[in-house]
């Protein structure tokens, strides 16, 4: 009696155990992820991601803001600086510019005639203003930041009045003077757009009668 050949027994294939435990991670990664979309996790951490990007871009304009308003700030207050101090040099040349007038009274005109029309600060000598940036001049220590001062008046041809009341009319005379003084601190025309930023110029118009004098025939 013949026997069937018998096969060898088949052997059964199973998965590795690495890759079944890269496959169990796998799923469980992709549970968490599907479980954190459900829950809106994933989509919190998003819209936190934003806010905070929003945020950060929103303090440095707000930073840029105040570093233009402040160096804003200190240029206004420069300006307003030598504004000031370059309105009282002018105003204090033009007053005595009118007191040195009034006391020549009828030489004034030949004072005027021997500097051509044209008063510096040269021609007081520092008897009407001491611009020098030294601390102990007329402004203090106010000009020790600023450029240099001065100022010119110029004074136009006199305009004679000889009908004045209490006066005998053609004997007795005034003259009647306009002087136009331009102050100044710094060059403002300098190349340099930081010293032109710095200087300053202002003027004053002033109308002086000087007399009585004897009119000349």
């Amino acid at each position: 009696m013949s026997q069937a050949p018998t096969q060898p027994p088949t052997e059964s294939h199973s998965p590795a155990p690495g890759l079944l435990a890269r496959l169990v991670t796998r799923l469980r990664h992709d549970a968490h992820d599907f479980g954190a979309r459900v829950r809106g996790e994933s989509d919190r951490r998003g819209v936190v991601l934003v806010m905070t990007m929003l945020m950060i871009t929103l303090l440095t304009l707000l930073g840029s803001a105040a570093i233009v308003q402040t160096t804003n700030d200190i240029r206004d207050s420069g300006a307003h600086r030598v504004e000031r101090a370059v309105y009282r040099i002018t105003e204090a040349a033009t007053m005595g510019a009118v007191g040195l007038a009034g006391q020549m009274n009828t030489k004034f005109d030949d004072f005027s005639n021997a500097k051509n029309g044209v008063i510096t600060e040269v021609d007081f000598a520092g008897t009407l203003l001491d611009l020098k940036k030294t601390g102990l001049g007329s402004f203090g220590r106010e000009l020790n930041s600023m450029g240099k001062g001065g100022f010119t008046i110029t004074i136009g041809q006199p305009e004679l009045s000889t009908s004045v009341p209490g006066y005998q009319a053609g004997k007795y005379c005034f003259q009647s003077y306009r002087m136009v003084t331009i102050g100044h601190i710094g060059d403002t025309k300098s190349k340099e757009a930081r010293e032109r930023a710095s200087a300053g110029e202002t003027g004053l118009a002033a109308q002086v009668v000087v007399g009585p004098g004897l009119c000349s025939n």
